[in-house]
């Protein structure tokens, strides 16, 4: 699995809360990854994924937003109920 998440444009001016905004990219972000390594084959149909931990750290972000990647897999059908 690669990284391809990183902070995207200029930081928003002053007085502006980016958080929620970035949370929100970097979700997607990571659920993106995942799906092209589950269209692409790199994981396999039947494969265990990882803990949370490991894309967590993969991508420095924090479990939640990981484990909202994977919820979002398991809306588009990509992945079963963990």
């Amino acid at each position: 699995m690669t990284s391809g998440c990183m902070p995207a444009g200029p930081p928003a001016p002053m007085g502006q809360d980016v958080s929620h905004s970035y949370r929100g990219l970097l979700i997607e972000c990571i659920a993106r990854q995942l799906e092209h390594d589950i269209r692409s084959g790199e994981i396999k149909v039947g494969t265990k994924l990882p803990s949370e931990r490991e894309p967590a750290a993969q991508f420095g972000a924090s479990r939640n937003v990981v484990r909202e990647a994977l919820r979002r897999l398991e809306a588009r059908h990509l992945i079963g109920p963990r």
